[in-house]
């Protein structure tokens, strides 16, 4: 597994499988019921400030003054709003089921930690922060006027930044990644070209394969297990908007369908500095 996000934003994310605001859980929805969740139900969250901790001093004494220095964890962004992919729907990105193609052949599928679901091999020893993430790429064929869109449910924008977690099989030689934000009648406010970041992912030829020209670097050697990367924007200027992210992914190698992984789609306040937004872009 990837390092979490913020506990919290993880209890957003996963108590409705999809779409969720922080506060709206009632607290019965933390066990997902998903393999390997062992954790009884409360993903590990206790309160380490209660009065009944067994330190015999005064609870006024280890509260570290309410700054959670004392509590050795690392700080962490705080989002108001997420989206995952946890119930195995594309429902949060506009299409029914857990797998489509579109007009021209693209992609769209939840697919599931440790699963194959590349020509390549290596995607299976990937780590999620759940179990499931949103993989986009263009269509069989491989060809580069394939596009994969994915278009997510409408946010209210009342903090700075609307992230992502993502992981593309290949670097910008192989892969575009663009991006839209859209207001409520449809039109694109702001446009922004993404980092294709494959998070020191580097797969390798199956037994036949013919070497993909240009990438030397994959061979039908062992694989290099990446981890998804978090790429973060500042949608600040749109404070008390409704959005809609739209993400596209295509191929730049014909007869090659690469792959990009997105996962815990949020808005809220991040750690790190977001990227501006461009003016919008037509072409898209």
């Amino acid at each position: 597994m990837r390092p979490a996000l913020l506990a919290l934003c993880l209890l957003a994310c996963r108590s409705e499988g999809s779409v969720s605001a922080i506060g709206d859980g009632d607290g019965d929805e933390v066990d997902s019921g998903e393999p390997g969740d062992d954790s009884g139900g409360d993903g590990g969250l206790t309160d380490s400030g209660s009065p009944d901790d067994d330190t015999g001093d005064d609870p006024s004494d280890d509260t570290g003054e309410g700054t959670g220095d004392d509590t050795g964890e690392a700080p962490t962004d705080d989002a108001r709003w997420c989206l995952d992919f946890e119930d195995g729907s594309l429902e949060p990105v506009g299409y029914a089921g857990s797998a489509i193609e579109l007009f021209d052949g693209a992609k769209l599928k939840v697919v599931s930690e440790g699963s194959d679901y590349s020509a390549l091999s290596g995607e299976e020893l990937l780590g999620f922060d759940g179990w499931r993430a949103l993989l986009m790429r263009s269509n069989d064929a491989g060809d580069t006027s394939s596009v994969s869109i994915a278009t997510t449910d409408f946010f209210v924008v009342e903090d700075p930044h609307l992230w992502w977690w993502t992981l593309s099989e290949v670097d910008e030689r192989g892969i575009n990644l663009y991006a839209d934000l859209l207001d409520e009648n449809g039109t694109i406010v702001a446009s922004l070209d993404l980092a294709v970041d494959t998070g020191g992912f580097v797969p390798t030829l199956s037994e036949g394969d013919d070497p993909i020209e240009g990438y030397e670097e994959i061979t039908q050697g062992e694989p290099v297990v990446g981890e998804l990367v978090q790429q973060v924007t500042d949608v600040s200027t749109w404070t008390g908007q409704s959005l809609r992210l739209r993400l596209y992914q295509h191929t730049r190698i014909q007869d090659n369908g690469f792959f990009t992984l997105f996962d815990d789609i949020c808005a809220g306040t991040a750690l790190t500095e977001g990227l501006a937004w461009g003016d919008p872009d037509p072409t898209h």
